[in-house]
């Protein structure tokens, strides 16, 4: 398992620009190229994964209840290199250092598109994995026209693919970094 440095080195080199500044506009090829490095990673912790058909990438261990780490890996354009990646890549480090003897289970999760750059709708992961997401969002389109449904199909396979849906009433606690 890569040491949480190495493993933001990597990371950050996905979209990284030549000003210093990281470009990890959901649904981009820079952003779907870091949510299979965050899977490699939440599965070298020891955690069953899978990236949803919105992108969100999902690690669980354990059984309920559980207690729900993450954050995310989508940037604003030419953002920095700590928000979001640092919670994302806390929360499995976190894995790596959890038990089995812990009396509850573990989900990490990096919740896709939670900055609202591209559609001008923030949250889109997480809304979506909660069922919030409003119907007419998938309708909304970038500035080049392409729809939200169109980018998710194009980047994850929705609606093939299905949202992982949170299971709220296992959720004893949730924390981001």
């Amino acid at each position: 398992m890569p040491s949480f440095w190495d493993m933001w080195e990597t990371l950050r080199a996905f979209g990284c620009d030549a000003d210093g500044g990281t470009s990890r506009l959901a649904f981009s090829d820079a952003d779907v190229k870091s949510r299979h490095y965050i899977l490699q990673c939440m599965e070298e912790a020891h955690l069953t994964a899978r990236i949803d058909g919105v992108g969100n990438v999902v690690g669980l261990r354990g059984s309920p209840p559980f207690v729900l780490v993450g954050s995310h890996t989508d940037t604003v354009p030419q953002g920095g290199n700590y928000d979001g990646i640092v919670g994302a890549l806390a929360a499995i480090d976190v894995a790596c250092r959890w038990t089995d003897t812990a009396r509850h289970g573990l989900i990490v999760v990096d919740w896709s598109s939670e900055e609202s750059s591209r559609f001008g709708i923030s949250t889109i992961g997480s809304r979506a994995a909660l069922g919030e997401l409003v119907d007419t969002s998938w309708e909304t389109s970038d500035r080049d026209g392409i729809t939200l449904k169109k980018a998710a199909h194009q980047a994850y396979g929705y609606p093939k693919t299905r949202i992982w849906q949170v299971p709220t009433r296992d959720i004893r606690a949730a924390i981001e970094l």
